[in-house]
C-alpha cells in the first residue's frame, strides 16, 4: 500500500521584531485567558509533528549571553513542546556590549561593594559583579511589567524591586533570585522603594498617592502614610533611620516619624513638573535632621530643619531660564557640601552650613546634567551624566575642575552611581547599556598626564 510523504520537521519562523519586549508584547503573555489561548494553540499545532521548531527573528542586537537567557524564558511559555524535544530559538545579531534590551530604570550598588543591580523596561534585572560580568539575570514582575526602582538590603543579601504592576518583590540573591517574596497592597505602580538602614523596615511610594511601610521579618504591611495629593515619585530614609521623606511629582515634601508613622513636616516648595525619570531623590544631611528641598518652578534650593520646620538656608536661583528645573541636589558624605544642577546647564558646589557658593563645575556649556549628581565616597569628586553629550563627567569638588569625561556611549546616559568603597563608577543608558570605570585608573591617568595632586 502506497504511503504519501509525511512531514517530520516543521519550522515556524516569526517575522522580525525590534527586541525581546516586543516578543512578549506580541504574544500578549500574562494578560488573561484569551492571551493564553494564542500560544497554547500555536504549541498544540506544532506538537502534531515529530520535530517542531519555533524561531523568533530579533532585529535588534542581543548581548552575548542574553540570547540564551531570552530563549529560556520563551521555552517556559511552551513547556510541553520543550519537554518533547521541540526547539524554541532566537536569531539575532550578537552584541558584545553589556546591555539590557530596554531603557535603564535604576542602578544600585550593594553596601558591601560586591554587586551592582540594574533594572530596565525589558522586564529584567541583571546582577553584575565588580568586573562587569553578569552574575544573575531574571525577569521581574512578569513580562507585562518591569521594575521601576531597586534597593539592596543593608547586609547585601537581598534585592528589593518596586514594579509597574503595583507590587514589590524581595529577591534572595543567595538562592539565585528564585521564588521572591511579593509584597502586595498598592493600587498602582511603585515608583520608589527603600530599605531602612537597619534592615528592619521597607518603604514604598506609589502612583496611587500613598507611602506604605512594611515589616521586613514578617513581610506584613505596617501602615499607610497618606496626605499626598499627587503620585509619590521618591521615598528615602534618613541616615539614622528615624525619619522618612516622601516627595510627590508636584513638589510636595513630607517628613515622617518612622516609629509612630506620624507626619512631622509638610512643605510645598513649588510645582515640580518633573518627569519620573528625572526626579531628584530626598537629600538628607548625613549627620543631622536637616534636609534639602528644591523648587522646579522657582529654581531655588532650601535647606530645612525637620525638627523646627524652618528654613535655614536659601541657595540662590537661576534667572532668565524659561524652564528652570532643578535636576539634582545631593549632600556630600560628610555633609559639608551640597551639589546642585539646573536645567540651564549650571552646576554648583555650596557650603551646606554657610550657604556660600564654593565653585561652579567647569566645562558644561549647554550640556544638561541628567538625573542626579553623585559624590564619591571620599567626597573629593562628583559625577553626573550629561544627556546632551551622551557622556559621563567627573569633577573635583575643591575647585570645580573637570577630572575626566567618558564620551563613548551610543545612547543618552541617565544614571551614575559610585560603589560604596569608591573603587568603581557605574552608569546606565537609555539604550540599555551598563558600563563602569575604575576610579584608580581614572585618577592614575590624570596624575600621569598633568602631575595632578589627585590621589585616592
Amino acid at each position: 500500500m502506497f504511503r504519501g510523504p509525511m512531514l517530520k520537521e516543521v519550522i515556524v519562523e516569526m517575522d522580525q521584531i525590534m527586541d525581546m519586549p516586543d516578543v512578549f508584547e506580541n504574544l500578549n503573555l500574562g494578560r488573561g485567558a484569551s492571551a493564553s489561548r494564542v500560544y497554547d494553540e500555536l504549541e498544540r499545532s506544532l506538537l502534531e509533528f515529530p520535530k517542531p521548531k519555533l524561531i523568533w527573528n530579533v532585529r535588534g542586537p542581543l548581548r552575548l549571553g542574553r540570547n540564551s537567557f531570552w530563549a529560556r524564558e520563551l521555552r517556559r511559555q511552551f513547556p510541553v513542546m520543550s519537554q518533547r524535544g521541540g526547539a524554541v530559538t532566537l536569531q539575532s545579531r550578537p552584541d558584545a556590549r553589556a546591555r539590557h534590551s530596554g531603557r535603564i530604570c535604576d542602578i544600585v550598588t550593594s553596601p558591601d561593594s560586591n554587586w551592582v543591580a540594574s533594572a530596565a523596561t525589558d522586564s529584567t534585572v541583571i546582577l553584575w559583579d565588580m568586573d562587569g560580568r553578569v552574575a544573575l539575570q531574571w525577569v521581574t514582575h512578569g513580562h507585562a511589567h518591569f521594575a521601576r526602582s531597586l534597593d539592596f538590603s543593608p547586609d547585601s543579601r537581598y534585592l528589593l524591586s518596586g514594579g509597574s504592576d503595583g507590587n514589590m518583590a524581595i529577591w534572595d540573591l543567595r538562592q539565585g533570585a528564585d521564588n521572591p517574596v511579593v509584597l502586595e497592597g498598592h493600587e498602582n505602580a511603585v515608583d520608589s522603594c527603600a530599605w531602612h538602614p537597619e534592615g528592619e523596615m521597607i518603604a514604598s511610594g506609589s502612583q496611587d498617592m500613598s507611602v506604605r511601610l512594611w515589616d521586613t521579618p514578617t513581610h506584613q504591611q505596617l501602615c499607610i502614610l497618606g496626605h499626598h495629593s499627587e503620585r509619590v515619585a521618591r521615598v528615602g530614609f534618613s541616615h539614622d533611620g528615624r525619619t522618612l521623606a516622601s516627595i510627590t511629582l508636584s513638589g510636595e515634601h513630607h517628613i515622617w516619624d518612622v516609629a509612630s508613622g506620624t507626619l512631622q513636616a509638610s512643605i510645598t516648595v513649588g510645582r515640580g513638573g518633573h518627569n519620573f525619570y528625572y526626579f531628584p531623590s530626598p537629600a538628607f544631611h548625613p549627620g543631622s535632621m536637616r534636609f534639602a528641598t528644591w523648587s522646579a518652578s522657582l529654581a531655588t534650593v532650601k535647606i530645612w530643619d525637620a525638627e523646627t520646620e524652618t528654613t535655614q538656608l536659601l541657595l540662590g536661583s537661576c534667572e532668565g531660564d524659561t524652564l528652570p528645573y532643578v535636576w539634582s541636589i545631593s549632600f556630600s558624605p560628610d555633609g559639608k557640601l551640597l551639589a546642585t544642577a539646573l536645567k540651564d546647564g549650571t552646576a554648583r558646589i555650596w557650603d551646606s552650613h554657610t550657604g556660600a557658593r564654593l565653585c561652579s563645575l567647569e566645562g558644561l556649556g549647554h550640556a544638561t546634567v541628567d538625573r542626579e549628581m553623585r559624590f564619591s565616597p571620599c567626597g573629593k569628586y562628583v559625577a553626573a551624566a550629561l544627556w546632551d553629550e551622551k557622556s559621563v563627567r567627573v569633577w573635583r569638588t575643591d575647585d570645580g575642575s573637570c577630572l575626566t569625561t567618558f564620551c563613548k556611549y551610543p545612547g543618552q546616559m541617565d544614571h551614575v552611581v559610585f560603589a560604596p568603597n569608591g573603587k568603581t563608577l557605574w552608569c546606565g543608558a537609555r539604550d540599555g547599556t551598563v558600563d563602569f570605570q575604575r576610579m584608580h585608573d581614572v585618577v592614575t591617568t590624570t596624575v600621569e598626564n598633568s602631575n595632578s595632586k589627585d590621589r585616592l
